[in-house]
């Protein structure tokens, strides 16, 4: 199986910074027991088009089956409303590799 990226859009809810932390110390350890590990936490300094989000946050997994499964248990599910308080828009996205494109680009 190949790697798979656990892929988060979001802008934060000024008004509930205690629900993003409550669910920020919880989701962390549980991605990482899942075998999640951060690969880019960035936040948006200029926007050229369109509406990016306030942070993007990339996890690799080792698959996306690890990822699908860690979404979809009770403990996660738990967590859902504290989430859903935290963030005023959010996307969340399973991606994986795809073949390099382009003259000179390596698998």
């Amino acid at each position: 199986m190949k790697p798979a990226y656990l892929t988060i859009s979001n802008d934060m809810n000024p008004d509930n910074k205690e629900s993003l932390e409550a669910y920020a110390s919880q989701v962390a350890p549980m991605a990482s027991a899942n075998g999640g590990e951060m690969v880019l936490r960035v936040s948006t300094s200029e926007v050229i088009k369109g509406a990016p989000p306030q942070i993007l946050t990339v996890l690799r997994f080792p698959n996306a089956q690890l990822i699908r499964e860690m979404l979809s248990s009770d403990e996660y599910k738990k967590l859902i409303p504290l989430r859903d308080k935290a963030f005023s828009n959010l996307s969340i996205s399973i991606t994986e590799d795809v073949a390099p494109a382009g003259p000179g680009a390596k698998e």
